[in-house]
């Protein structure tokens, strides 16, 4: 099969596509490293693990209240006011969602309500953010996330936008930052939740990855530093839990719309989250040790400063240090393969499957992912440590 013609039939599925392909690689038994998608290699704590087998085993397996069991909604609670300093008045603030895909989609919902809005999505983005916002009838309106820059987001260019069009009515960000690694700092989600406050718009933060921060970076919930009512945080247990196939998220805010609004959207979306799931989240909550994500976050920053290393080493790759998530963003050099000038990400990815090394091309990551390429290191250890010898020998 020709390389174009890989390519393409590649950027249908996008990083489903590639995945398949590395699997069919790993089948015919090529060395293959699965660097292209974000699932934790580790395992889920044995405490959940417990707890689910027990609420199986004590027949806790019927229809929960819509918004989620009253135990972990308020488990959720208390760890988001203690932990994340969160301003809530109540375990009624939290919604339980079917993960946080799910949790963004009813967000999106909620704001979008039929009326055409449209919401500020940066870009790069993790790519069903922007699809979520298009599938609830609404337009993301993209603004530029720059990684390099110690302010990745320009209030200045939010305001243009803003000024430019009055459906927009949300802004989304999410960090640790999907694909780029970037943490936002205090100073720049102050001047966030000041440019939401002035405008009145939905300040959506997405913090799936809030438990993954390198070098004693803290990460930080902007509903913490305000008591502005829409604020709107939003929770994962995929990638602080491993629990990605388990399928757990939650909603926090204090708007009594969107809660109300959000309450009917899960119930006549999901009809509640799986009853052995919610106990599991409880356990996960409460009893899960320190040393659970001590021990990851070793792993993390031993497979983060590997392939950072190796992508210092190519000389066609400028790289963002990571400072949270388990993703290395990219930029390809312009001294790369020249000849090419549109699809540069695929054509890269394409040539890294040929070395056993799977990446997620920047493209699929929205309009400001172009030139660019991201690898994961969620998978092994040694996964990660093959790949790193293998992005210097790009050619």
């Amino acid at each position: 099969m020709a390389e174009k013609e890989l390519i393409e039939q590649l950027k249908v599925g996008g990083i489903v596509s590639i995945r398949d392909y590395l699997l069919e690689q790993q089948a015919k038994g090529l060395k293959i490293a699965r660097t292209e998608s974000g699932d934790p290699s580790f395992a889920i704590p044995d405490n959940v693990k417990i707890a689910m087998n027990k609420a199986l085993s004590e027949d806790k397996t019927h229809y929960t209240a819509g918004a989620g069991i009253a135990e972990l909604r308020k488990a959720i609670f208390k760890r988001s006011t203690e932990h994340n300093q969160l301003h809530l008045n109540s375990f009624a603030n939290v919604i339980i969602t079917n993960g946080a895909m799910n949790a963004l989609f009813g967000v999106f919902h909620a704001i979008v309500d039929h009326k055409a809005y449209k919401i500020l999505v940066p870009t790069p983005t993790w790519t069903e953010t922007a699809t979520n916002v298009t599938e609830v009838g609404g337009t993301p309106v993209f603004y530029k996330f720059d990684p390099f820059s110690k302010t990745p987001i320009d209030l200045n260019e939010l305001e243009n936008l803003v000024c430019e069009d009055d459906k927009i009515k949300a802004l989304i960000i999410n960090s640790p930052h999907n694909p780029t690694g970037k943490i936002l700092d205090l100073a720049n989600l102050k001047s966030i939740i000041a440019f939401c406050q002035k405008h009145g718009l939905f300040l959506i933060s997405d913090e799936a990855y809030e438990q993954v921060t390198f070098d004693g970076i803290k990460h930080i919930s902007p509903a913490s530093l305000s008591d502005y009512d829409k604020m709107i945080t939003i929770f994962s247990f995929s990638k602080s839990y491993a629990m990605s196939g388990v399928r757990l998220g939650c909603v926090c805010t204090k708007h009594e719309s969107i809660l109300k609004k959000l309450s009917k959207i899960v119930r006549c979306s999901i009809n509640g989250v799986s009853s052995v799931t919610q106990w599991g989240g409880v356990s996960a909550v409460l009893e899960t040790p320190q040393s659970y994500f001590d021990v990851n976050l070793a792993e993390y920053t031993k497979r983060r400063n590997a392939i950072y290393e190796g992508a210092l080493k190519s000389p066609f790759l400028n790289p963002v240090k990571p400072e949270g998530t388990f993703y290395l963003w990219c930029k390809i050099d312009a001294n790369w393969r020249p000849d090419i000038k549109e699809n540069r990400s695929w054509y890269m990815t394409l040539e890294y499957l040929k070395l056993g090394v799977g990446s997620a091309p920047g493209e699929v990551f929205g309009p400001g992912g172009a030139n660019h390429i991201r690898f994961s290191f969620s998978c092994s250890t040694a996964d990660v440590l093959f790949a790193a010898e293998q992005l210097p020998k790009l050619v």
